[in-house]
């Protein structure tokens, strides 16, 4: 966990290196959350000052769709909710991104901090269709070393705490694609980290964590998938809102 966070830290920082300057300007995003380690049920983040929208996060899939609007340099901040001496609610903070970080559409993974219990470190990725879509795998590397891939018929690097978009699509046109993924060791022949043989649907949309196991030479994999169908549907409804709003008709977002 603790090379994990180490490498999640060094996103971060390069994150809010590439984050536009400071604007009072608003933008409005799409965003999904996955827990690394556990469910998480008691976090909220804010509407406003008085609405808030609860949150459950799991860890083996995405969430459902959440929206928010805000200061594009404002963080969008996750809290828990608590009653102080005279009964009033307040808000914990226990996790924050900055907004202007963010993607239309982000996936935001929730890791627990070292020695902070109640408090996670999150790592936005770029959910949207355009950048995974219908038979495509994502691999986000974890680990310390440049990961060579091979899935399907495509190939390609995925850099230390980067990640790497390939299309699956098997040799053979069938259901099932091959998957290898070699370490990449510095005076050393590449190590096998992985190999299997995956289902293949040009109607899914896979997302693979890859990190390695600390102190060992091991390493692990996380996969999620789900039909494209559920982004396009989710991208056309809060396109019709967006569309009806400004047309003069307000809505709440889907």
């Amino acid at each position: 966990m603790k090379l994990i966070f180490n490498l999640l830290l060094a996103l971060a920082l390069a994150a809010s290196a590439r984050a536009a300057e400071p604007s009072d300007a608003k933008t409005s995003i799409s965003f999904r959350v996955m827990s690394w380690d556990e469910v998480i049920e008691d976090l909220k983040f804010a509407v406003d000052d008085k609405k808030s929208t609860p949150m459950l996060i799991l860890p083996n899939g995405r969430s459902l769709f959440y929206n928010y609007e805000g200061v594009a340099s404002q963080p969008l901040v996750f809290y828990r909710e608590s009653k102080n001496d005279k009964g009033e609610t307040t808000r914990i903070p226990a996790a924050s991104v900055p907004l202007n970080t963010l993607y239309e559409h982000s996936l935001l993974m929730f890791f627990n901090q070292p020695n902070q219990p109640g408090r996670y470190a999150i790592l936005a990725m770029d959910d949207s269709p355009k950048t995974l879509g219908p038979g495509a795998y994502s691999f986000m590397n974890f680990s310390k070393a440049p990961m060579a891939i091979r899935c399907g018929t495509a190939t390609g690097i995925a850099p230390a705490g980067k990640s790497l978009v390939l299309d699956g699509k098997p040799a053979d046109s069938g259901e099932i694609t091959g998957v290898e993924i070699y370490a990449e060791q510095a005076g050393a022949p590449p190590k096998r980290a992985y190999s299997n043989r995956w289902p293949y649907d040009e109607k899914t949309r896979t997302t693979v964590f890859v990190f390695q196991v600390p102190g060992t030479d091991s390493f692990e994999l996380k996969r999620i998938h789900e039909d494209v169908s559920i982004m396009a549907n989710h991208t056309a409804a809060a396109a019709a809102a967006a569309k009806k709003a400004a047309a003069g008709h307000p809505t709440n977002n889907p």
